[in-house]
């Protein structure tokens, strides 16, 4: 009886380590596998470290480009505005002169009249 009890214990005891050789196998497999994905993450890190640069270099452009856009605005409102005062410089001289025109030619037709005057008397 101690035979059968030890052949029972022999035979539990190998398909034990069958099992545990088997769990070792799939855990082997499943260690390959980890290791497989992880290479893989370790690639998807990388390219998200590219895009992240490329969004920053991005962003740096854009704001470069904000500022150059608020400056453009700020230089054509002044050239706006320089341009509107010295419009209207121009255009209070041309009255000025206008108004000069005509004040001398008013005092030509009056010299010329003056002149016809003299002549007849």
């Amino acid at each position: 009886m101690e035979k059968e009890i030890l052949t029972l214990l022999k035979q539990m005891n190998e398909k034990l380590d069958k099992q545990f050789e088997q769990i070792d196998v799939r855990f082997g497999r499943i260690e390959e596998k980890l290791d497989r994905v992880e290479q893989r993450l370790d690639g998807v890190e990388e390219r998200l470290d590219r895009v992240e640069t490329r969004l920053d270099q991005h962003e740096r452009l854009l704001e470069s480009l904000i500022k150059m856009t608020a400056q453009n605005t700020e230089d054509i409102t002044a050239l706006r505005t320089e341009t509107n005062e010295r419009f209207d410089k121009l255009e209070l001289s041309y009255y000025k002169m206008t108004a000069d025109i005509n004040l001398l030619f008013q005092e030509t037709q009056t010299n010329k009249r003056d002149i016809a005057l003299l002549k007849n008397q």
